[in-house]
This record gives C-alpha cells, sequence and structure tokens, in this order.
C-alpha cells in the first residue's frame, strides 16, 4: 500500500471512529466504553480541524486518543501542532532534536538542560497540571524479546467488551 492510500485509509477509520463515538450520544454515560484510539505518526492521518472536532466531541462519549510522532518538526502545519499541544493533557517527550526539547520543555515546564538527565530509554512524563516527573521503564521490559499478543480468549472477550 502506497503512503497516499495508507494515509486516505487511516483518515477514513479514524473518521468512522468519531463517527461511532458521536453516535454514543444516545447511551447513558454508564453504557460508553472507554475506546482508546492509537495513531501513531498521527502527523499522516490528522488534519487541524479533524483533530479539532475529535479532541473536543469524542472524549465525552468515551473515545480517547494516544497520539505518538518522532519530534515536532514532522507536523508541518503549525496549526495543527498548536492543536495538539494545547489539547493534550498527557505528554510523554524523551530524547530528541533540540528544536523539539527547545519546544516541549516549555510544554513541560522544565528547563531544556533536564534533559540532558535522561537515561537510556528515559522520558519525561506530564500529566495534566502535575509536576513533570522524569521516568525510565523497568529494565526487564527493555531486555524482554517477546512480542506481547492477546489469545483468543481475550480477543473475544475484548469484542464483546467493546461492542
Amino acid at each position: 500500500m502506497g503512503t497516499e492510500t495508507s494515509q486516505l485509509f487511516g483518515r477514513l477509520i479514524i473518521s468512522l471512529l468519531q463517527s461511532i463515538a458521536l453516535r454514543r450520544v444516545y447511551q447513558s454515560k454508564a453504557k460508553r466504553k472507554p475506546t482508546f484510539l492509537f495513531i501513531d505518526e498521527c502527523q499522516n492521518y490528522l488534519s487541524a480541524t479533524s483533530i479539532e472536532r475529535i479532541l473536543a466531541e469524542s472524549r465525552k462519549y468515551g473515545l480517547h486518543l494516544i497520539l505518538a510522532n518522532q519530534n515536532l518538526a514532522q507536523i508541518t502545519s503549525k496549526k495543527l501542532k498548536e492543536t495538539i499541544l494545547s489539547n493534550t493533557s498527557v505528554k510523554f517527550v524523551g530524547a530528541n532534536s533540540p528544536t523539539t526539547l527547545q519546544h516541549m520543555a516549555k510544554e513541560l515546564g522544565i528547563k531544556t538542560k533536564e534533559f540532558d538527565n535522561l537515561k537510556k530509554h528515559g522520558f519525561f512524563l506530564r500529566a495534566g497540571g502535575a509536576a513533570p516527573r522524569m521516568f525510565k521503564p523497568p529494565a526487564f521490559l527493555l531486555r524482554q524479546k517477546k512480542k506481547y499478543h492477546l489469545k483468543a480468549a481475550d480477543k473475544k472477550d475484548l469484542k464483546k467488551h467493546l461492542t
């Protein structure tokens, strides 16, 4: 699948999930099951308009986004970058370009030089208004070669939970 086709397909899936989330308006809050959408390389699948609407409307219906990308330079639209940074509550920042680290230091409320204290595989985490914290995954996870996946029974339970 080519890049353009992949991007269009990704945008279609995001639109479908948003549509499903918005239909939850007719469900009681108790019946709305939290759903998490992970979008890696998010800059390839989002526009400022689409993400603004999703972040503003879908969250209250139980659709939560986890957006990931490598560095801020990949987000070429200034409006998209501002929309993502100003409408997300939890931010993880690890080793990166000086430009990205300088910008993200302001977002996190830390000095840029604090990134120098990060150990390999470490990152800063800031959730909501809490103070940013340095975090390093446990060593056993870093050494783990095992691939994680759901067993057939778990997939069935997850499908039942989400539908």
